[in-house]
């Protein structure tokens, strides 16, 4: 629907010079048509990062990347590779999702394997959503959500304790220091998520 949007506004601006036409169809499509030049741009899945083999593409774009598994993004390297392209590109946007590829593409050791260039944008200077939208979120977020959903920064969230946000001075009463009263039951509970496990 965005695509749709985003396209309808230049049909407007740009009258019979701007043509596009829309393909529900597996794989869907969009066709395009500019100032004497054609593209075709593909929407397809990472559920199965095997399904994107065989395409010869120019470029590549992954919405929310770090949430896909790693081999997508290496399906994407590999398809990238169309003689014709003036330029060859592979967009990630999204956000920093945890220690994950991600950062180790961005910031890590992979970095050094890749030819990356980051641009980091935050929250607070996306003009297209509603005012009060960045402030909700701040309010909403501790520091380092913030710092990760805002801000767009990768961060441990789980660096050096169970849960970043454990501070056993004020969460752990009754206790006194690290000695269990005498006579004191012990329980305890986990929560076996599939990823990450808390």
């Amino acid at each position: 629907p965005t695509m749709r949007a985003l396209l309808e506004g230049k049909k407007q601006l740009y009258g019979r010079a701007f043509w596009y036409r829309f393909s529900g169809q597996t794989p869907m499509k969009f066709e395009f048509r500019f100032k004497g030049r054609d593209a075709t741009v593909y929407i397809l899945s990472s559920d199965r990062p095997d399904s994107l083999k065989g395409s010869n593409l120019c470029g590549a774009a992954l919405e929310e990347p770090f949430l896909q598994p790693f081999d997508a993004f290496e399906q994407c390297v590999a398809r990238v590779r169309d003689m014709g392209a003036k330029h060859r590109e592979i967009i990630l946007a999204g956000t920093p999702e945890a220690l994950n590829w991600g950062y180790e593409l961005c910031e890590g050791d992979l970095r050094n394997k890749y030819d990356v260039g980051v641009v980091r944008g935050s929250t607070m200077m996306n003009r297209a959503l509603p005012s009060d939208y960045a402030d909700r979120m701040l309010k909403g977020y501790d520091k380092k959500a913030a710092d990760a959903f805002v801000h767009g920064h990768f961060v441990n969230m789980s660096k050096g304790v169970v849960y970043y946000g454990f501070d056993r001075q004020e969460h752990v009463i009754g206790l006194y220091g690290d000695q269990v009263p005498s006579g004191a039951r012990i329980g305890m509970g986990m929560d076996f998520n599939v990823n990450p496990m808390a």
